[in-house]
């Protein structure tokens, strides 16, 4: 995950209110597994257990999963990260 995703991961964890509202840890883990970057892409698919603590296991059920199932049949390498 790119340092100002973790930056602002941090933030909200610590319940520091950021200048952007509407930012949250998912939408940066999205951004970053759809990075061009192989290597942004597996830091940010060994986060996932800390987004989806954050997320709570609601947002983690509805959100998370089925989003991770859309991209590890799109991308294997996801999968093998996982793994």
């Amino acid at each position: 995950m790119g340092e100002f995703a973790l930056i602002v991961i941090l933030l909200l964890i610590l319940g520091i209110k950021i200048p952007f509202p509407d930012l949250s840890p998912f939408d940066f883990f999205r951004q970053e597994t759809s990075h061009a970057d192989v290597v942004i892409k597996t830091e940010a698919m060994s986060k996932v257990l800390l987004i989806s603590a954050i997320m709570g296991p609601e947002k983690t059920r509805t959100e998370m999963l089925p989003y991770l199932q859309s991209e590890i049949i799109y991308s294997g390498s996801k999968l093998i990260n996982i793994c």
